[in-house]
């Protein structure tokens, strides 16, 4: 076997680790950033949790946020199974450091 058999990649979002042919690079929407994605994740929206609470913190809170980025919030929500409560806990603890 090559040594490509064994090389694995891990989904920024989910963190499932899977072969590296199953992941993708994707710049995150609203983010200057970019991160490797499983194809499940990429379909539903959803973006890697630390730079979903990160960014909301920066925008000024969840109440400060666009549509847009409150569809974002929802999808990644919703697909890592995170209460709003949890997300709006992480936002405000982020914001006291």
């Amino acid at each position: 076997m090559s040594e490509l058999d064994y090389t694995t990649a891990q989904c920024e979002v989910c963190n499932e680790e899977m072969h590296e042919g199953r992941t993708i690079v994707l710049s995150v929407p609203g983010v200057p950033w970019s991160s490797r994605f499983c194809h499940p994740c990429r379909r539903t929206g959803a973006i890697p949790y630390h730079l979903l609470v990160a960014n909301t913190q920066c925008i000024g809170g969840y109440d400060q946020s666009a549509d847009w980025w409150r569809v974002i919030i929802d999808a990644t929500l919703n697909h890592l199974g995170i209460t709003m409560k949890q997300f709006l806990e992480d936002v405000k603890d982020d914001s006291d450091l």
